[in-house]
Order: C-alpha cells, then structure tokens, then sequence
C-alpha cells in the first residue's frame, strides 16, 4: 500500500499556472503527463537514480507543501521543536519523500485513473479530488484521495489517502512513536542516517 500511495503522490507534475486554479484539473492533467514522460524516459531513469530524483524534485515540489506536510507529520510535536529542529526536519522528510517517491515511480506500469466528482469541503479553500486507478492484473481499483488547500488563488497538496489511509496520518502515528522513545532530535538523525544511506 506505502509503495502505491506514494507512486501515486508523484504522479502529480507541472502544468500552467492558470490550470493550478482547477485543482481537478492539475491533478488529471498532470497525472497523464507523468505517465507520458516516464514511458519516455524509463530507460534513462532506470539507469540512473539520481536523474529520477532529480526529475521527481522538479516535478512534486511546486504542487506539493512540503512545509505544511512536515508540521502536519509531525503533529503536535511540531511546537515542540526548536526552529532549527523545524528546519533539519522539514528539509531531511522533504528528501525521505522526494527518495522514495523516485523509487516508487519504477514501479508505474500502464495503470488506468479515473476522475470521479471532486469532494468538496464545508471551507471553501480546501477541496478533495478523488481518482480511482486501475493497475494491471487487478479488477478493483484503488480510491486515492488528493487533499489540496488553496494558497493565493493556486492549489497545494497537503495530504492524501488510499483507501481511507492519510499519509500524514500515517507518518504522524509513526513519527510520535519514535519520538516518545527516542526523541525529536533521534528522529532528525535516523532521517538524515537513512537519506544518507540513500545516497550511496
């Protein structure tokens, strides 16, 4: 499930900027794009890691609130933290995800998304768009639930789910976890171990 929902969370890439104020729109144009470039460029991709991530940064970063998402993932130990904490924290869970992400887009075969009606909320600036995708060799398709907010007139990510399961929710849980253990600044450190380890 980890593996499919944070494919999915990368198949959002660039589009115009008068298309980022259509948040159902970004998310179905730029999903069919990133199915376009990556059957294009899956030789290149599979041979070098470090031009996926490369590619994976330039295309998540400007849709997705990185900052938002850390302060949601690390929930009420977020005030907790000092700034400089916030910051190595932000920075290093930004690079856990872009890693992973990049790793997850190996995986993308020719996968069908449909989109149904987006879901709208009891605040006007934010708004859930639904898609529904269909991989290989399976009948039932997979509910995945992008939770975007508007920030100047554009849409942002925030969070999304798979079949009721919230990302942030998830890192949340585990993160609070360590942290009642270990602490934030072990948490900081196994993430920049892990990121490291990574890179070589």
């Amino acid at each position: 499930m980890n593996r499919l929902l944070t494919t999915l969370l990368a198949l959002l890439i660039s589009a115009p900027v008068w298309a980022e104020r259509d948040p159902q729109y970004l998310v179905q144009t730029t999903s069919e794009k990133m199915l376009s470039v990556l059957n294009e460029r899956r030789d290149e991709v599979e041979k070098s890691s470090d031009l996926l991530i490369q590619i994976t940064d330039e295309i998540i970063s400007p849709y997705f609130d990185f900052a938002r998402i850390s302060r949601l993932a690390l929930g009420k130990y977020w005030r907790k933290a000092t700034p400089e904490q916030q910051k190595v924290f932000s920075m290093e869970f930004h690079s856990l995800l872009l890693r992973t992400y990049s790793k997850a887009l190996l995986t993308l075969g020719s996968e069908e998304i449909r989109y149904p009606k987006p879901k709208a909320s009891k605040r006007a600036d934010r708004i859930t768009i639904p898609t529904l995708v269909k991989k290989e060799g399976s009948t039932k398709p997979v509910a995945i639930n992008y939770k975007l907010y508007q920030k100047k007139e554009l849409w942002k990510v925030y969070d999304i789910a798979i079949d009721g399961v919230s990302l942030v929710a998830n890192y949340r849980k585990q993160f609070a976890t360590y942290i009642k253990r270990e602490g934030v600044e072990s948490l900081i450190a196994a993430l920049q171990k892990r990121n490291q380890a990574s890179r070589q």
